[in-house]
């Protein structure tokens, strides 16, 4: 089936797009983040709650609980480690707020916070779900059909780098050449990049074996025939 300008042309040999959503390793992820947060904070809020420790638990829970949240939420989405930083600095901000009894003033404006943040993490995953990935036989490509696409040729097989987490979601990265940028009105431009990331990619690991399989073995490692 022919394919859309920019798009590499050939046989298939993986098709796909990243996993936009919560998985078991966001879930994982989030509970050691509040876990760190309530060991660290906790301590300093008895402190800082003098008389008080069960106030100081229970700010000290929900403060890391959030910083839990926002840490899967923004692996979830691929948002980046500055934009779940500020979603978490958003979100204790709030609720140090609510919890302390500000003023109208210093609770609106972290709720404006929160409001940007979220409208971007959106933005995101809008992005990322109309993402595609294409992996051909020496050949790949990235990007969102209609918009642009990144093609590449690639050399050998691509690395697969894991979830920490335990989760089967994985990003695959490889070393390219010939890579060019085509934009929605066909123009197309050369781009100097030496790898090109497929993120957030099920079973990564299944995708290098079918094109391992797919790649010939150089002579010296033919298999021997009988003369």
């Amino acid at each position: 089936m022919s394919r859309p300008p920019g798009w590499p042309q050939g046989e298939v040999l993986w098709e796909g797009r990243p996993f936009v959503g919560p998985s078991s390793g966001d879930y994982r992820a989030g509970g050691l983040t509040a876990l760190a947060i309530l060991l660290t904070y906790g301590p300093l809020l008895l402190v800082l709650e003098q008389g008080s420790p069960q106030a100081a638990l229970r700010h000290a829970l929900v403060v890391a609980g959030l910083w839990g949240i926002a840490h899967a939420l923004g692996r979830s989405v691929l948002a980046g480690r500055g934009l779940t930083l500020l979603l978490g600095l958003s979100l204790h901000a709030l609720a140090a707020s609510l919890i302390e009894g500000g003023t109208d003033a210093a609770i609106w404006l972290p709720a404006a916070g929160v409001g940007v943040v979220g409208g971007t993490l959106l933005w995101q995953a809008q992005h990322h779900w109309g993402t595609r990935y294409v992996v051909l036989a020496g050949r790949a490509a990235r990007g969102i059909p209609g918009r642009y696409v990144v093609n590449f040729a690639y050399d050998g097989l691509p690395r697969v780098h894991s979830d920490p987490f335990g989760s089967p979601i994985g990003n695959l990265s490889f070393e390219v050449h010939d890579v060019q940028l085509t934009t929605s009105d066909g123009q197309t431009f050369g781009l100097g990049t030496s790898t090109q990331r497929m993120e957030r990619v099920t079973f990564p690991e299944r995708i290098v074996s079918k094109l391992q399989s797919r790649t010939p073995r150089p002579a010296d490692e033919a298999p021997d025939t009988p003369a």
